[in-house]
């Protein structure tokens, strides 16, 4: 219906417009009305501005990217980085909340332990830490001399697991006194015993190691230092295992030989017992003469006074086997388990004593035919006929 009215309302403008010209005019156009294709000219005329209007609405947003430049907050991140390295800094003043002098891996104090344990298993020292005022265990209180072995942990930190005994069985049908578990097989003991309860049965020849890896993997140390770990073992935060050649602050206690002395080498020197032999034994000896004697006497008798003996062969005036020197002066006062060196004749004086002159003698007739002057000289020394002969050895070993 709107076409229609349409085409009625162009068709009296296009009369109107040709009835101001002439009848013929009016009537013409009055035919070319009816043709439709008229009307879709019209029709695509009155759509096209409607496209039109479109697109110039839609170029005026195209400034719109213009805003895209926003993204310029790129220069932002760059202080971005900066914050962080403000945030580092504070983090470094953390570090000073360590005590003063102590090292950076020190552990820290946690609840009532009083303190921590380290096992040097290179330099076969144990040493006992407290805490500092500031609760880390850089403190040293107690160090210890111990033997270590090939199964002995050489890192890593253990917590005890509460358990211990007087008396423990041990491999190789062995006892150990004093005995704290730590991990595993591993424990804190005394040296072996070949009887359990029996404190006259140390195996006085391994308590000589102490100081050394001698052990299958347990610590060992003397009873004195076994039932220190016995008596605290709650009190210890943990047992730590590491190696270095540095024993630790305190250095390395030494241990004392007991082979020596017959009489109490059944006991640990340090066992407070009442009944420890060595308690009543003095601590030092007046070294004897050795000298003169043969090496199993000598040795015996060193043995006997408490003494360690060593022996040493050289060549010597005295029948083998005889004592002709000795490191420790006699009347010397020295410590129970000190070590002497003995020096025992080989047997064999000197032979080449007399041979040395006649081998200098040939130098000066090396020399006689340098002068003329010298051979009055050589005149002189004709008392040794073989002599001359020797020069022509040495010679012959050049010709080849």
């Amino acid at each position: 219906m709107k076409k229609r009215t349409r085409l009625l309302s162009i068709l009296l403008l296009t009369v109107l417009l040709l009835s101001a010209c002439g009848g013929r005019a009016a009537v013409t156009p009055a035919e070319k009305p009816e043709k439709e294709p008229v009307e879709s000219h019209i029709d695509e005329i009155k759509q096209s501005p409607e496209n039109t209007q479109l697109p110039t609405s839609e170029p005026e947003p195209e400034p719109e990217p213009e805003p895209e430049p926003e993204p310029e907050p790129e220069p932002v991140p760059e202080p971005e980085p900066a914050k962080p390295a403000q945030s580092t800094q504070p983090a470094q003043p953390t570090q000073p909340t360590q005590p003063a002098g102590s090292t950076s891996n020190a552990p820290k104090k946690r609840g009532s332990y009083s303190y921590y344990v380290k096992v040097n298993v290179q330099a076969n020292t144990v040493t006992v830490y407290t805490a500092d005022g500031d609760g880390y265990y850089t403190v040293p209180v107690r160090a210890m001399v111990c033997s270590t072995g090939t199964a002995t942990p050489t890192s890593g930190t253990y917590s005890l697991p509460g358990n211990r005994w007087e008396w423990k069985g041990l491999f190789g049908d062995v006892f150990g006194q004093y005995a704290t578990h730590i991990t595993g097989n591993i424990l804190f003991h005394s040296v072996p015993y070949t009887r359990k309860g029996d404190k006259n049965s140390l195996e006085y020849w391994e308590f000589d190691k102490l100081g050394t890896a001698a052990s299958m993997g347990c610590i060992r140390m003397q009873v004195v230092d076994t039932k220190w770990i016995y008596d605290n073992m709650f009190s210890i935060q943990a047992v730590e295992f590491y190696k270095d050649s540095d024993p630790g602050p305190l250095g390395k206690p030494s241990a004392p030989k007991i082979s020596g002395n017959e009489q109490c080498r059944g006991w640990d020197p340090t066992d407070p017992d009442g009944s420890n032999p060595w308690n009543n034994q003095p601590t030092t000896l007046v070294v004897d003469d050795f000298v003169g004697m043969t090496q199993d006497v000598a040795v015996e008798r060193a043995k006997g006074a408490g003494l360690l003996p060593e022996t040493v062969s050289a060549a010597g005036d005295m029948p083998k086997g005889t004592v002709i020197g000795q490191s420790l002066a006699p009347g010397t006062t020295v410590d129970f388990g000190s070590t002497i060196v003995l020096t025992v004749s080989s047997g064999q004086p000197p032979e080449t004593e007399d041979e040395q002159p006649d081998a200098a003698e040939p130098e000066p007739s090396e020399t006689d035919p340098e002068g003329e002057d010298e051979a009055p000289a050589a005149e002189e020394t004709p008392e040794t006929p073989a002599t001359p002969e020797e020069p022509v050895q040495p010679e012959e070993p050049a010709q080849p």
